[in-house]
């Protein structure tokens, strides 16, 4: 039996209609289904960041700055799931790493750098600002690593820590080590981090100061002691050779 011209149209627009229902449920369930994932992935950045946090507030129970500073470091580049980072601390004009991962740890470990503007770190010093980059061969005014065969690509986060009295007090780099890029998302969980590192290294570096200071003047109270020393054995030596002389020439009373 042969359907008319009428009756085919109403089959089509029947099926056009089911069909239309069935990608609209469809498409709801992928954008609900896409929707649950972002919720996971944020909840799990949020849970990460959160430990993180406590990590790093927690890091300060330990007995060296040096052991903060690796603990810190440490924190934030597990919540961001990189393997390359450092941290440089401001020390009498410059910038000094003090702490790092990655492969050449040992190689920039006490590495010292001048602070200028051409530089990452030193204009994320200089600005108090994160300084966030997906691509440094596309900045301007920025000098590249000396050695960029140690990076996988060219996205890296530097991020200011700054004490509560707004003093400058270093900056915690992280760079990639896939071909991913860092995300507006990944700075902000950064950033978060970095205020918790800064008020826990705020009192450890002042303290670390302190002591230094401390070391430093003891050192010179020592030298000084020397000093002395030598030169109340030199006056010695002189009125010893020079007595018998005196005597002879009938220098014997001050009067």
């Amino acid at each position: 039996m042969h359907l008319s011209d009428q009756a085919a149209r109403k089959l089509l627009q029947a099926l056009n209609q089911a069909l239309y229902g069935s990608f609209r449920k469809l498409a709801g369930q992928f954008a609900a289904d896409v929707e649950n994932k972002k919720l996971l992935r944020q909840m799990r950045i949020e849970q990460k960041k959160i430990k993180g946090m406590h990590r790093i507030a927690g890091s300060t129970t330990a007995n060296s700055v040096s052991l903060t500073l690796d603990t810190i470091l440490a924190a934030c580049m597990e919540c961001l799931e990189v393997e390359k980072g450092s941290i440089m601390i401001f020390d009498r004009g410059v910038l000094r790493v003090e702490a790092a991962f990655g492969k050449n740890r040992e190689k920039i470990l006490g590495q010292i750098q001048a602070i200028s503007e051409v530089s990452v770190s030193g204009r994320c010093f200089l600005g108090k600002k994160p300084v966030f980059i997906q691509d440094i061969e596309r900045e301007e005014g920025l000098n590249r690593s000396p050695d960029p065969g140690q990076y996988w690509n060219n996205s890296l986060i530097s991020m200011p820590l700054i004490s509560h009295a707004g003093e400058s007090i270093g900056v915690l780099n992280v760079s990639k080590t896939s071909n991913e890029i860092f995300t507006e998302d990944d700075m902000k969980v950064l950033e978060d981090l970095t205020l918790e590192a800064s008020a826990a290294l705020a009192h450890e570096i002042c303290l670390a100061r302190l002591y230094r200071n401390f070391q430093e003047t003891c050192v010179e109270v020592r030298l000084a002691r020397q000093q002395l020393m030598q030169v109340e054995e030199k006056i010695g030596r002189i009125l010893r050779t020079s007595w018998p002389t005196m005597e002879e020439n009938g220098v014997t009373d001050y009067e």
